[in-house]
Order: C-alpha cells, then sequence, then structure tokens
C-alpha cells in the first residue's frame, strides 16, 4: 500500500519533496513561499503604481499571478524554451485559480499570445498556448486562434521605448469572428505593454467589445 500511495504523488518542482498528491507540482512549504499577488486582482485598478508603467489603452483588465521574479524568473524559460511541460501545467493552474477569482464578465474568447510563424518553426511550440491549456474554458468561453502575427519583430527587451512602439506596428492581424466578441488574451510576461496593447487594438479594431490580459508575471519597475 506504501509503494501505491507513493506512487500517485509528485516531485515538487522547487524542493523535490513529495507533494500532497499525484495533481500537485508544489509542496505546501514551498507554496507558502510565493510572493503572489491576491487572487483576482486586477492591477490596473488595484496596483495602479504598477499599471501606470504599462501601455493599456487598449486593454480592460490585467491579472498576473506574481512579478518576473524567484520562481517564475526561472519556471518561465523553462517553459518558453526548454518545453518544461510541468512549468506550463503548475503555472497554468496557477493563472486560471487566479481567473477564477476574479470579478470580469463573461470571457466569450480565450486567446494565446500569437508568435510569428518563423519563430514559432524555430521553437516548435508556442508557450503562451501552453498556458491556454490548463485554463478551464467554461461554456460560455472558447480557446481561438483567430489573432495572428504577422510580423517577424524584434524581442521587446532589445529596444528602446521609441523602437518598441515601432516595433508593433502592423504586427498582428485579425479575423472578424471576434466581433461583439470579450477576449482574454493570455501570455507569460508582461514587460511594457506594447505588445499585448498592439494586439488587443487589432482585436478591437476587429470588432472585439473588450479586451482582457491575463499573464503569470510582470516585470517590475520603479
Amino acid at each position: 500500500m506504501q509503494f501505491i500511495k507513493q506512487f500517485f504523488h509528485n516531485d515538487c518542482l522547487l524542493c523535490d519533496s513529495r507533494t500532497q498528491n499525484n495533481t500537485e507540482l508544489l509542496c505546501d512549504l514551498c507554496r507558502s513561499d510565493l510572493d503572489l499577488y491576491p487572487l483576482g486582482t486586477d492591477l490596473l485598478y488595484s496596483y495602479t503604481s504598477i499599471s501606470s508603467h504599462i501601455i493599456h489603452n487598449a486593454i480592460t483588465g490585467i491579472a498576473v499571478v506574481s512579478n518576473y521574479q524567484w520562481p517564475f524568473e526561472q519556471w518561465i524559460p523553462q517553459m518558453k524554451f526548454h518545453n518544461h511541460i510541468n512549468s506550463a501545467k503548475l503555472m497554468g493552474q496557477m493563472l486560471n485559480e487566479h481567473l477564477a477569482n476574479s470579478l470580469w464578465p463573461t470571457i466569450d474568447l480565450i486567446m494565446p499570445m500569437p508568435i510569428h510563424s518563423q519563430r514559432l518553426l524555430q521553437r516548435g511550440y508556442n508557450q503562451a498556448e501552453l498556458l491556454c491549456k490548463f485554463i478551464d474554458h467554461s461554456a460560455h468561453s472558447k480557446l481561438s486562434h483567430a489573432l495572428t502575427r504577422t510580423k517577424y519583430t524584434q524581442p521587446q527587451t532589445e529596444l528602446n521605448k521609441i523602437e518598441r512602439k515601432q516595433n508593433m506596428k502592423q504586427a498582428f492581424a485579425c479575423e472578424d469572428t471576434v466581433k461583439g466578441k470579450t477576449v482574454l488574451l493570455v501570455d507569460d510576461v508582461i514587460t511594457t505593454g506594447h505588445t499585448a496593447n498592439a494586439a488587443a487594438q487589432e482585436l478591437l479594431n476587429s470588432g472585439a467589445t473588450a479586451v482582457y490580459l491575463a499573464a503569470v508575471a510582470i516585470r517590475k519597475y520603479n
């Protein structure tokens, strides 16, 4: 019986100790050490000192799990560049829990932030789509790929403020199936907001009624 019990436990992603059951990827102790935003928090309304540094004029609400810090600064690159599915699963579950407690209206479409086909070919997958696999799709919402990346852009972290804005011009295209829909964009990290805001603006231009943004982490600047 002891063997069977252990078989249905996972190893904690941080300390390698046994978790409570086979659905958990963190032990209780490590989970309690995480510095997280309160469940359901909308950054635009509850943390204006942070959101004021983000470009968000096309975005109605922003939800994030944590700041870009340990251990997310370890998990996100693991997911983004090394297809680490357990890191994606854990962060997707945490993001899902955050969204389940939000006061946002009903979401019609859930969209992973698209990456360009050239980058998709190089990497083999879209990390935002991995996160979406672990976000519950209610009876009212469905996963959509109506938004596409049409421009191969430089990483935003390599550019200054003016270059970032120029970099995102005409970077996205969208089908008209979003008309009259409330959309949730899902991404891994928010840095300046230029990318997400450009994507949200394209969705609004295509007829979406509102665009919300959910990301695992945000790079916090003083």
